[in-house]
């Protein structure tokens, strides 16, 4: 596939990729349209393969990042509570308290 083939399909899948993670909020939605379309328009005329790998590898990256960590919250005031929306694709962790100063993982499976 072409370099020019590549970049227009990172294109696509980071503005495919927006559309899913920011559906429903306008404001998300023209705010990550600009930014990418800003990020490519910027680097239009770099001409370096080596380079325009780098960018292509940063938009995917960008794209993943954006479908496993991004979580939209709205608020439903009939539950007068925010409620997420995830995904499979949405990376979980156990979440540990702070419990001071050292808090490695061996001494919370301890506690």
């Amino acid at each position: 596939m072409s370099i020019r083939r590549r970049v227009l399909s990172c294109f696509k899948e980071l503005h495919k990729t927006r559309k899913t993670v920011f559906a429903n909020d306008g404001y998300a939605l023209n705010a990550a349209r600009l930014r990418i379309n800003e990020e490519f328009n910027k680097n239009r005329d770099v001409e370096d393969e080596i380079q325009i790998e780098q960018l292509i590898r940063d938009g995917y990256d960008a794209a993943e990042y954006l479908r496993k960590f991004v979580v939209q919250a709205p608020y439903n005031p009939e539950t007068d509570a925010f409620e997420m929306k995830l995904t499979k694709e949405h990376h979980l962790e156990d979440n540990f308290p702070y419990l001071g100063e050292s808090n490695t993982k061996e001494e919370r499976k301890n506690k």
